[in-house]
Protein backbone atom coordinates (compact mmCIF):
# COMPACT_ATOMS: atom_id res chain seq x y z
CA UNK A 1 0.00 0.00 0.00
CA UNK A 2 1.33 3.29 -1.01
CA UNK A 3 0.97 6.50 1.75
CA UNK A 4 -0.30 9.60 0.68
CA UNK A 5 0.35 12.54 3.08
CA UNK A 6 0.42 15.46 0.10
CA UNK A 7 0.27 14.41 -3.62
CA UNK A 8 0.72 17.09 -6.44
CA UNK A 9 -0.42 16.50 -9.90
CA UNK A 10 0.57 19.41 -12.24
CA UNK A 11 -0.65 22.12 -10.50
CA UNK A 12 -3.50 20.80 -8.12
CA UNK A 13 -2.87 19.29 -5.10
CA UNK A 14 -5.02 16.18 -4.49
CA UNK A 15 -7.23 16.82 -1.45
CA UNK A 16 -6.89 13.25 0.54
CA UNK A 17 -7.01 12.84 4.24
CA UNK A 18 -3.96 12.44 5.87
CA UNK A 19 -2.42 8.93 6.03
CA UNK A 20 -4.90 8.11 2.75
CA UNK A 21 -3.44 4.49 1.70
CA UNK A 22 -3.68 3.79 -2.17
CA UNK A 23 -3.62 0.32 -3.61
CA UNK A 24 -0.27 0.68 -5.85
CA UNK A 25 -2.30 -1.49 -8.40
CA UNK A 26 -5.06 1.21 -8.50
CA UNK A 27 -3.30 4.89 -9.06
CA UNK A 28 -6.97 6.24 -10.73
CA UNK A 29 -7.94 6.08 -6.82
CA UNK A 30 -6.57 8.80 -5.16
CA UNK A 31 -7.51 10.95 -8.35
CA UNK A 32 -11.01 9.88 -8.08
CA UNK A 33 -11.25 10.09 -4.27
CA UNK A 34 -9.52 13.84 -4.49
CA UNK A 35 -11.99 14.87 -7.24
CA UNK A 36 -15.21 13.78 -4.95
CA UNK A 37 -14.07 15.88 -1.80
CA UNK A 38 -12.86 18.82 -4.10
CA UNK A 39 -16.79 18.85 -6.11
CA UNK A 40 -18.23 18.69 -2.26
CA UNK A 41 -16.51 21.97 -0.99
CA UNK A 42 -16.96 23.02 -4.42
CA UNK A 43 -20.50 22.46 -3.89
CA UNK A 44 -21.10 23.24 -0.20
CA UNK A 45 -19.59 27.04 -1.30
CA UNK A 46 -21.76 27.42 -4.33
CA UNK A 47 -24.74 26.71 -1.76
CA UNK A 48 -23.48 29.20 0.67
CA UNK A 49 -23.21 31.78 -1.61
CA UNK A 50 -26.83 31.46 -2.45
CA UNK A 51 -28.29 31.38 0.76
CA UNK A 52 -26.54 34.85 1.13
CA UNK A 53 -28.31 36.23 -2.20
CA UNK A 54 -31.57 34.91 -1.14
CA UNK A 55 -30.56 36.23 2.03
CA UNK A 56 -31.09 39.33 0.02
CA UNK A 57 -34.36 38.59 -1.14
CA UNK A 58 -35.78 37.92 2.55
CA UNK A 59 -34.54 41.56 3.74
CA UNK A 60 -38.04 42.35 1.96
CA UNK A 61 -40.27 40.00 3.65
CA UNK A 62 -43.44 42.61 5.15
CA UNK A 63 -44.46 39.23 7.60
CA UNK A 64 -43.83 36.39 9.20
CA UNK A 65 -45.29 33.74 11.08
CA UNK A 66 -44.10 31.13 13.49
CA UNK A 67 -45.37 27.36 14.52
CA UNK A 68 -44.05 24.63 16.76
CA UNK A 69 -44.62 21.15 15.12
CA UNK A 70 -44.64 17.89 16.17
CA UNK A 71 -41.02 16.34 16.11
CA UNK A 72 -42.60 13.08 14.45
CA UNK A 73 -43.53 13.76 10.76
CA UNK A 74 -45.81 11.57 8.83
CA UNK A 75 -45.80 10.73 5.04
CA UNK A 76 -49.49 11.93 4.20
CA UNK A 77 -51.28 14.29 5.51
CA UNK A 78 -55.49 13.93 6.85
CA UNK A 79 -57.71 14.42 4.16
CA UNK A 80 -58.86 18.22 4.34
CA UNK A 81 -55.88 18.99 7.02
CA UNK A 82 -53.31 20.69 4.80
CA UNK A 83 -53.40 23.51 6.49
CA UNK A 84 -52.55 22.13 9.93
CA UNK A 85 -49.25 20.64 8.29
CA UNK A 86 -45.79 21.65 7.64
CA UNK A 87 -44.25 20.32 5.15
CA UNK A 88 -40.45 18.74 5.92
CA UNK A 89 -39.42 18.87 2.41
CA UNK A 90 -35.98 16.97 2.08
CA UNK A 91 -37.88 14.28 4.04
CA UNK A 92 -40.83 14.47 1.49
CA UNK A 93 -43.08 14.31 4.55
CA UNK A 94 -45.08 16.51 6.67
CA UNK A 95 -45.07 17.62 10.53
CA UNK A 96 -48.28 18.71 12.48
CA UNK A 97 -48.38 22.17 13.34
CA UNK A 98 -49.06 22.00 17.43
CA UNK A 99 -49.03 25.65 17.45
CA UNK A 100 -48.94 28.90 15.05
CA UNK A 101 -48.25 32.45 15.48
CA UNK A 102 -48.24 35.11 12.93
CA UNK A 103 -46.16 37.98 13.91
CA UNK A 104 -46.80 41.61 13.96
CA UNK A 105 -44.02 44.93 13.66
CA UNK A 106 -41.30 44.79 16.01
CA UNK A 107 -41.82 41.11 16.18
CA UNK A 108 -41.61 40.66 11.95
CA UNK A 109 -38.58 42.26 12.01
CA UNK A 110 -36.92 40.44 14.39
CA UNK A 111 -37.36 37.30 13.09
CA UNK A 112 -36.74 38.25 9.16
CA UNK A 113 -33.58 39.72 11.07
CA UNK A 114 -33.00 36.54 12.61
CA UNK A 115 -33.34 34.18 9.57
CA UNK A 116 -31.28 36.38 6.85
CA UNK A 117 -28.73 36.47 9.60
CA UNK A 118 -29.07 32.31 9.61
CA UNK A 119 -29.05 32.23 5.87
CA UNK A 120 -25.86 34.55 5.72
CA UNK A 121 -24.02 32.65 7.78
CA UNK A 122 -20.63 31.27 5.67
CA UNK A 123 -20.28 28.13 6.37
CA UNK A 124 -22.47 24.97 6.92
CA UNK A 125 -21.74 24.40 10.69
CA UNK A 126 -22.21 20.28 10.45
CA UNK A 127 -25.34 18.63 12.01
CA UNK A 128 -26.28 18.11 8.11
CA UNK A 129 -28.68 15.25 7.49
CA UNK A 130 -27.51 13.43 11.19
CA UNK A 131 -31.30 13.75 12.32
CA UNK A 132 -34.03 16.53 11.78
CA UNK A 133 -37.26 15.91 14.76
CA UNK A 134 -38.87 19.58 13.68
CA UNK A 135 -39.83 21.06 16.30
CA UNK A 136 -39.97 25.17 15.32
CA UNK A 137 -40.71 26.26 11.51
CA UNK A 138 -40.62 29.85 10.61
CA UNK A 139 -42.69 31.46 7.37
CA UNK A 140 -41.78 34.80 5.88
CA UNK A 141 -43.83 36.59 3.61
CA UNK A 142 -44.02 38.92 0.91
CA UNK A 143 -47.72 40.11 0.81
CA UNK A 144 -49.41 36.70 0.95
CA UNK A 145 -47.06 35.26 -1.08
CA UNK A 146 -44.45 33.03 0.81
CA UNK A 147 -41.05 33.48 0.06
CA UNK A 148 -39.23 31.51 2.69
CA UNK A 149 -40.14 28.52 4.53
CA UNK A 150 -37.81 26.22 7.09
CA UNK A 151 -38.26 23.68 10.01
CA UNK A 152 -35.62 23.21 12.82
CA UNK A 153 -33.98 20.64 14.91
CA UNK A 154 -32.26 21.88 18.24
CA UNK A 155 -31.37 17.94 18.93
CA UNK A 156 -28.77 17.93 16.00
CA UNK A 157 -28.88 21.82 14.96
CA UNK A 158 -29.86 21.85 11.05
CA UNK A 159 -32.85 22.97 8.96
CA UNK A 160 -33.52 22.77 5.25
CA UNK A 161 -32.97 25.19 2.09
CA UNK A 162 -34.76 24.54 -1.24
CA UNK A 163 -31.93 25.15 -4.21
CA UNK A 164 -32.67 25.98 -7.76
CA UNK A 165 -31.61 23.03 -8.96
CA UNK A 166 -33.69 20.62 -6.32
CA UNK A 167 -35.82 22.82 -4.77
CA UNK A 168 -38.59 20.37 -4.28
CA UNK A 169 -36.32 17.62 -2.75
CA UNK A 170 -34.24 20.66 -0.84
CA UNK A 171 -31.07 20.03 1.75
CA UNK A 172 -30.42 20.46 4.61
CA UNK A 173 -27.94 22.72 6.59
CA UNK A 174 -25.95 22.83 9.92
CA UNK A 175 -26.41 25.56 11.78
CA UNK A 176 -24.52 27.08 14.78
CA UNK A 177 -26.05 28.94 17.54
CA UNK A 178 -27.52 31.91 16.10
CA UNK A 179 -30.38 34.72 17.24
CA UNK A 180 -32.86 32.17 15.26
CA UNK A 181 -32.93 30.01 17.97
CA UNK A 182 -33.32 31.96 21.14
CA UNK A 183 -35.91 33.93 19.18
CA UNK A 184 -38.16 30.89 18.37
CA UNK A 185 -37.44 29.92 22.47
CA UNK A 186 -38.68 33.18 23.70
CA UNK A 187 -41.68 33.63 21.12
CA UNK A 188 -42.53 29.88 21.47
CA UNK A 189 -41.22 27.91 23.86
CA UNK A 190 -41.32 23.96 23.65
CA UNK A 191 -44.17 22.71 26.18
CA UNK A 192 -43.08 20.33 28.64
CA UNK A 193 -45.31 17.44 27.65
CA UNK A 194 -43.33 17.36 23.83
CA UNK A 195 -40.04 17.27 26.09
CA UNK A 196 -41.57 14.45 27.64
CA UNK A 197 -43.07 12.62 24.79
CA UNK A 198 -39.21 12.98 23.22
CA UNK A 199 -37.49 11.94 25.94
CA UNK A 200 -40.23 9.15 26.32
CA UNK A 201 -39.18 8.29 22.63
CA UNK A 202 -35.49 8.69 22.62
CA UNK A 203 -33.90 9.36 25.09
CA UNK A 204 -30.87 7.54 26.11
CA UNK A 205 -31.70 5.18 29.33
CA UNK A 206 -28.01 4.88 30.15
CA UNK A 207 -28.08 7.98 32.71
CA UNK A 208 -23.65 8.14 32.30
CA UNK A 209 -24.17 9.10 28.77
CA UNK A 210 -25.20 12.70 27.66
CA UNK A 211 -29.11 13.05 27.57
CA UNK A 212 -30.39 14.31 23.82
CA UNK A 213 -33.38 16.42 24.31
CA UNK A 214 -35.87 17.81 21.99
CA UNK A 215 -34.61 21.16 23.98
CA UNK A 216 -31.41 22.56 23.77
CA UNK A 217 -30.13 21.83 27.05
CA UNK A 218 -29.23 25.71 28.39
CA UNK A 219 -33.47 25.83 28.15
CA UNK A 220 -33.63 22.60 29.73
CA UNK A 221 -34.56 23.47 33.47
CA UNK A 222 -35.31 20.02 34.24
CA UNK A 223 -31.21 19.68 35.09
Amino acid sequence: MLLFASVVFGDEKLDLPEGFKADPDRPDVPFSFSAARKYLDDKLAIQAKYRSRLADALEHADGAEIMLLSFTPVKKVPEGKGDDYFPIMPYKSFSQILQRKKLEKEKIAACRKATVELLREADDHGGGAACHFPIHAVRLFRGKEIIFETSFCWVCHNYFVGYPDDFEGATWVGLFKTNIEAFLLKEMPIPQTEIDRFDATYGDKDKSKPRKSIAPPAKDNRK
